[in-house]
């Protein structure tokens, strides 16, 4: 059985540069087990789920985020919503696409919830010929002020953000010159595949291995699903509907009816007889 899926953070103060490295594992685990994807759509989901989930990282205490690309072309329509606590939710439509995604074409929502405002902050970024990675990097810009790459497994669920620190002394002549980003990459790329290699769940070990290449460890937490829909809310849901449909046209000739959360495809039964009595008030 995996372990939880955890965000990890270390810090190479010698060369200047923030590591996050997600083992996704269970992540990817819980997205097959629950999300009815197949083929591309399922490949897509995957890719999305292990490059936003680093934005949770970024999140504040008692933050809510969520990030939502409708995408015209090709069309595909990806939701994504967590708070500071690592509890996520997330849908991928349609459940089948007939070809691989390569450049998006639509508009990327971020919606931002603080613990001081009612109401959420919102912000819409029209994407042109952007890949995915591209888009995740301009909300973590926008957003938190956070720029840096990416350097994905191709055979394992687990992913590295690397984010290079502010100048230290910047009033001060450097002797050298600072390494670059993507320099840093490349001079941790055969650690960071070995990393992969190892395929390893346990913190205990990912931490050692971190710290054995001189990283300092600074924290982690778990990233787990976790949806927040109940039966009185798709209610609330059904009963919005019923502003423009009428009850015979939304029941037919079935005493009951059955809703679904998009999310989690938790099923909910709602009988005819007890929407009419709450009509009725």
């Amino acid at each position: 059985m995996l372990p939880e899926s955890r965000l990890y953070t270390f810090i190479d103060s010698q060369s200047n540069h923030l590591v996050y490295f997600l083992e996704g594992q269970k992540i990817i685990e819980d997205l097959a087990v629950i999300q009815q994807l197949k083929g591309v759509s399922f490949q897509s989901f995957r890719d999305f789920l292990m490059h936003a989930v680093f934005l949770n990282v970024f999140i504040k205490p008692q933050e809510t985020l969520g990030i939502y690309i409708d995408s015209t072309s090709p069309y595909f329509r990806f939701k994504l919503e967590m708070n500071a606590d690592g509890q996520y939710r997330s849908l991928f439509l349609p459940n089948e696409l007939t070809d691989d995604i390569h450049k998006i074409n639509g508009l990327c929502r971020i919606s931002k919830v603080l613990p001081s405002q009612t109401e959420p902050y919102n912000s819409v970024v029209e994407v042109k010929d952007s890949e995915l990675e591209e888009i995740i990097g301009q909300v973590l810009s926008t957003s938190y002020q956070v720029s840096g790459n990416f350097y994905p497994s191709d055979k394992v669920d687990q992913n590295l953000f690397i984010s290079k620190l502010p100048k230290k002394n910047v009033d001060q002549i450097q002797a050298t010159p600072e390494i670059t980003t993507v320099d840093y990459i490349k001079e941790k790329a055969s650690f960071f595949e070995r990393t992969y290699q190892r395929n390893m769940t346990d913190e205990m070990a990912i931490v050692a291995a971190f710290k054995k290449e001189g990283f300092e460890y600074l924290q982690s937490k778990e990233i787990n699903f976790q949806c927040q829909c109940s039966r009185n809310h798709l209610l609330k849901g059904l009963l919005a509907v019923l502003r423009t449909t009428s009850i015979d046209q939304l029941f037919g000739d079935d005493s009951s009816i059955e809703t679904r959360c998009d999310y989690c495809k938790m099923h909910y039964q709602f009988d005819k007889e007890e929407i009419l009595e709450l009509v009725k008030e």
